[in-house]
């Protein structure tokens, strides 16, 4: 019995402590609490940085050159800023380069640039990191989309030997993430192929392993991923008129995708969506409705619209929650400012403000918080 006891004791012990190590992993070491978006600048772009203070609302602290071009007009992409799990990295597109740039972010939250690397396309739209591995999602006119991995070690950022590898003929991706795990990464197309998954092993090739087109002739857009693996995943269909929808799809063991119950319609153009970090709620940016839709995520997958928020006069591009989930941020570039929620309960969104972005910040440059 008290052999029986002790064994309990233990396993109840290390249960625990891998708790608290997910808990541990999950929290920022570096840069807590900011947020970073791009000015996609086509005479140089650069990573903007800004600091949350308690109340969720945002002050401009640094603005770094990312040692490339945009492309001066919107990306219709996701994901393209992102932050690493630790907040220790960001990367950025530099679209018109069809490169991927990268900056260390110190425990003080300073960000320095660390290197670029090309991307194998003319336009690269989406970025995603877990660990060291780094994924960049390009297109290229006439020949399609492509994925690059790379390897980031200091200011080194060095491709993964045979990585450059095709999605599919569409040349107007939507985003591409990795699987909690990393062993996938999710691609949406807005074309073609729809929902993509790729294996990931440890020599970091991208592997094809399903693919899926939900309720043709809907485009994927935007996409945000549970702890799950599930993909909350924008869709407009193709019009007139044009409509759009939120669906979502589990991520098997295997990289197979399958249909979590059927898409909400009634969604004016749904484009882009942010999962909580804590699970329970996304939201999606409704472009042409002017509005944030709030959705309800069960831990099966099964969603539903809860509610709905302004974006004021102005078309939100991107959106990003905060790594504690208190705040919600949404990119507005034809007004050049970032809205700032705060998320209540049942993940209903109440304004805090609005902070201007730099004059140079000429059109979407994705957005990422930590």
């Amino acid at each position: 019995m008290h052999r029986a006891r002790l064994v309990l004791i233990t396993v109840i012990f290390t249960l625990l402590l891998t708790v608290v190590g997910v808990a541990q992993a999950a929290t920022p070491t570096c840069g807590a609490g900011q947020v970073y978006t791009e000015t996609n600048d086509p005479a140089g772009n650069q990573l903007v940085v800004l600091k949350a203070g308690r109340t969720g609302a945002l002050t401009q602290r640094q603005v770094v050159d990312a040692g490339g071009l945009g492309t001066g007009s919107h990306l219709t992409s996701g994901g393209s800023v992102t932050v690493s799990a630790d907040g220790c990295r960001v990367a950025a597109v530099n679209a018109a380069s069809g490169a991927v740039a990268v900056f260390r972010i110190a425990t003080d939250g300073t960000a320095t640039f660390a290197g670029s690397a090309a991307a194998g396309g003319a336009r690269t739209i989406s970025v995603a990191m877990h660990g060291n591995l780094l994924a960049a999602l390009s297109t290229t006119p006439g020949s399609g989309t492509t994925i690059q991995t790379f390897r980031v070690a200091g200011r080194r950022v060095v491709p993964v030997p045979g990585s450059l590898v095709p999605v599919g003929t569409a040349t107007d991706g939507g985003q591409l993430a990795f699987t909690a795990r990393g062993r996938f990464l999710v691609v949406t197309t807005r074309q073609s192929l729809g929902i993509v998954t790729f294996r990931v092993g440890n020599d970091g090739v991208p592997v094809p392993a399903e693919s899926l087109v939900p309720n043709a002739p809907q485009w994927t857009y935007g996409f945000g991923l549970t702890a799950q693996n599930q993909a909350i995943v924008s869709m407009i269909a193709i019009g007139p008129p044009v409509s759009g929808s939120y669906g979502s799809f589990a991520i098997s063991p295997a990289g197979g995708i399958t249909s979590v119950g059927t898409p909400i319609p009634g969604q004016s153009g749904a484009c882009w969506v942010a999962v909580s970090p804590k699970g329970g709620y996304a939201w999606g940016v409704n472009a042409d409705g002017l509005q944030l839709a709030t959705l309800s995520v069960s831990t099966t997958g099964a969603i539903a619209v809860t509610g709905t928020t302004s974006t004021g006069t102005e078309e939100g591009r991107d959106l990003t929650v905060s790594a504690d989930g208190r705040f919600v941020y949404l990119l507005r570039p034809d007004a050049k400012d970032i809205l700032s929620y705060k998320v209540g309960a049942q993940g209903a969104l109440t304004l805090i403000g609005s902070t201007a972005t730099p004059a140079a910040a000429v059109a979407t440059g994705g957005i990422a918080a930590s």
